[in-house]
């Protein structure tokens, strides 16, 4: 009997600073034991796959700095950091990357020894590339990996860890599982990692979310994103203008200077024929096409919403200015202006922004069944992908199933206000072709049917309406 069991989004970071016992605000993964108590209840199967499907790591979100000017002087060849590394973090020099893995591994013992025993059992583990574990492509980071993998079990050296680690940059395929894998953020322009160039949520990430997310660290759990986006333009609309407006030109210098190119990506191994993967990249075009319409009309709606803020904040102060210096008349008119401009952009955060567009137009859904009949006609019949944090699952024609696992990081939404445990630690379980959506409850220490729901099911029941 063969095993699969594929989950993503861990999003694993700095994790416990060993001398202080707290965690860092950036990383959201503090599942480690749990990971732990679920692979070893599969312990016992005869071949194993566990397949981390994307952004397992996120090294953008390590900001620990060395401190030792020796240290310095090797990581970058000169004996102390630069401007742009004081405030960000280290770079993106393999070197650097491996200095942040080794900082990861500090701070998540219990995960990597995990992982070490998952190996040790004679399993095997396979990292599918995402966007914000893209650094994994570098041969230095992989081999880094590995030997912190086999130093987290005593016994275990980098030589046995080698054969059961696998590294696939694009999509993985088992044809004796009838099963395609795949991260899912080629199909998103800012996460696209097609090519030698580094995504550019890259940028968005070190210069400007994180600085966002030290400020208030439950921003990753927000789901959708645009709800996050909107509490603070709501609540926080000056702060947030000072941290973007104050970080902006380091990022837009980034952008433009960057010299640095990712590695070649690995060919997938089995691969599909050449029309197949032609089919998935057109795919990936049409969703690009998508996502940047909504994404223009997101931007605009936010700066709208963001002004209007701005209009209230000063309606108030001018309308106390009029008031003291005698203009009653004014100062009534000015402060009737704060309503109105609360109003209106309370009603484009409810309305617009805290629905997340791109995630209630399922993009990734899109993808697979466009992708499906393609696949289809090669045996697959199951389709994993990750990326979005949200959970979702579909039968398609050509019975081909299609499953999202979500995130394995805590997440606030819409959706959880009904049972936020089903939203979390959710994985694909393949047993001899035989796929199936389940949650880790590790309470119960066993896998259990999670909550899905349908989000679509307001918009349709509108469509239906209106027909």
């Amino acid at each position: 009997m063969t095993l699969t069991l594929i989950l993503s989004d861990l999003h694993v970071a700095a994790g416990r600073n060993p001398d202080s016992g707290k965690f860092s605000p950036l990383d959201d993964f503090q599942a480690d034991e749990i990971l732990a108590r679920f692979l070893a209840h599969y312990d016992e199967e005869e071949k194993g796959h566990l397949i981390l499907n994307g952004d397992t790591f996120d090294l953008t979100q390590v900001i620990d700095l060395p401190t030792d000017p020796r240290e310095i002087q090797q990581l970058i060849g000169q004996p102390q950091l630069d401007r742009d590394r004081r405030c960000y973090g280290l770079g993106h020099t393999p070197p650097e990357l491996c200095w942040k893995l080794e900082r990861v591994a500090l701070g998540h013992p219990i995960f990597f020894s995990a992982l070490g025993a998952w190996v040790q059992r004679g399993h095997h583990l396979h990292f599918v590339i995402g966007n914000h574990d893209v650094e994994l492509r570098y041969p230095a980071v992989r081999q880094r990996l590995v030997e912190l993998i086999a130093a987290a079990q005593p016994d275990l050296a980098p030589s046995a860890v080698q054969p059961h680690v696998h590294f696939h940059a694009w999509y993985f395929y088992q044809p004796d599982q009838h099963l395609y894998t795949e991260h899912g953020g080629q199909y998103e322009p800012l996460a696209n990692t097609d090519g030698d160039k580094i995504p550019a949520c890259y940028f968005n990430n070190r210069y400007l979310f994180n600085m966002l997310e030290i400020r208030t660290p439950e921003a990753d759990n927000i789901s959708p994103f645009s709800r996050y986006i909107a509490w603070l333009v709501s609540t926080d609309t000056l702060a947030t203008l000072y941290i973007l407006i104050r970080r902006l030109p380091a990022f837009l210098r980034a952008r433009r200077r960057t010299h640095h190119r990712l590695p070649p990506a690995d060919l997938p191994d089995p691969r599909f024929p050449p029309p197949v993967e032609e089919a998935m990249k057109k795919a990936a075009v049409e969703q690009h096409r998508r996502i940047q319409r909504l994404g223009y009309r997101t931007s605009l709606l936010t700066v709208l919403a963001i002004l209007l803020n701005l209009v209230a904040h000063v309606s108030l102060l001018l309308t106390v200015g009029l008031a003291v210096s005698g203009h009653i008349a004014w100062a009534i008119l000015s402060l009737a202006v704060w309503p109105l401009a609360r109003l209106v952009s309370t009603s484009i955060i409810t309305n617009r922004l805290h629905r997340s567009m791109v995630v209630e137009n399922d993009f990734l859904q899109e993808a697979a069944r466009h992708i499906a009949p393609f696949l289809a006609g090669h045996g697959v019949r199951t389709i994993v992908f990750g990326h979005t944090h949200q959970a979702d699952l579909c039968r398609f024609e050509d019975s081909v199933q299609y499953f999202n696992t979500g995130t394995w990081i805590p997440l606030f939404s819409d959706d959880t206000r009904l049972d936020a445990r089903n939203q979390a630690y959710l994985f694909v379980e393949v047993r001899d072709g035989r796929s199936r959506l389940l949650r880790w409850n590790d309470g119960a220490r066993q896998p259990e049917t999670p909550i899905i729901i349908d989000r679509n099911a307001a918009s349709r029941r509108r469509k239906g309406c209106r027909s």
